[in-house]
């Protein structure tokens, strides 16, 4: 089973056990998009590289953030919804800016 866990705004983790153990990856939400195929089953790739993250499971073969759903369409809804939820990281930048005096003589 593939565990999709929800870590912050930015990333999520997916293992093959729940809870800590196991092997797992981090990776940030901004790249992964899910659809299903014809047999009703799960793929998740990098959208911008195309590669396979999770090839055709089954629905009952992924939990998403501690659900499992009984159809791939309903899987796939869950992973691009917690996704899609993902907030970028934003800096700000603050400038100071020295008052200007002007002296007019007439």
């Amino acid at each position: 089973m593939l565990y999709i866990t929800n870590l912050d705004n930015y990333s999520v983790r997916l293992s093959d056990t729940a809870g800590i153990s196991g092997t797992w990856k981090v990776l940030p939400k901004d790249i992964l998009v899910a659809r299903t195929d014809d047999l009703e089953r799960v793929w998740i790739t990098d959208k911008y590289t195309e590669d396979v993250i999770l090839n055709s499971a089954p629905a009952s073969g992924v939990n998403v953030n501690g659900s499992t759903y009984s159809s791939a369409a309903n899987v796939v809804i869950a992973i691009n919804s917690l996704m899609n939820n993902a907030t970028l990281p934003t800096t700000t930048t603050t400038t100071t800016v020295a008052p200007t005096t002007t002296t007019t003589t007439a």
